[in-house]
């Protein structure tokens, strides 16, 4: 996927991260050939973003939509998407770094393990895309351990939090 953390990296984690072109290649592969991302307008954005907030417990403070530059979501809940980036593939990669910001705290890469499992999580309960393909895909990819495809266990939701006011 074209998304990028690197203004949150530089924030709140490590500038290099090793994962980052691998996570990508494989997001091309094997997310965006199985379900193609279609361009939605601003509007469909901050909908979808409610209701997988709603649904998986994620805190979000805010909303940026910019014309061009990188997509990106900060450890204080900002997700900035570029007009490029208004994809459900692309929101939900943001997403999964909000649910992450914690593992890269504590040293794992943005684009580490933790990440992809809660990518993988997120694109197969909103892209209805397989969980077994896509974690058996990321481990071709390099990206994925068999010890992380273990933890991909449907968790129950917890209580949702959202302050955005669009």
């Amino acid at each position: 996927m074209n998304s990028s953390t690197r203004n949150a990296q530089r924030s709140f984690g490590p500038d290099d991260d090793p994962l980052q072109k691998r996570v990508y290649d494989w997001e091309r592969a094997c997310v965006d050939s199985r379900a193609r991302p279609e361009i939605m307008s601003r509007d469909e954005c901050a909908a979808f973003i409610r209701l997988v907030v709603r649904s998986r417990a994620i805190s979000v403070s805010s909303l940026r939509f910019t014309g061009t530059g990188d997509c990106y979501a900060t450890p204080g809940g900002l997700i900035s998407i570029a007009d490029w980036g208004r994809t459900k593939h692309t929101i939900l990669h943001e997403l999964a770094h909000l649910v992450t910001f914690p593992d890269v705290a504590a040293g794992e890469p943005a684009h580490g393990e933790s990440f992809v499992v809660a990518v993988i999580e997120l694109y197969a309960e909103f892209l209805g895309l397989d969980v077994q393909d896509l974690s058996r895909s990321a481990q071709v990819f390099g990206v994925l351990t068999e010890k992380g495809a273990a933890r991909l266990v449907r968790k129950a939701p917890s209580v949702p939090y959202c302050d955005l006011d669009w």
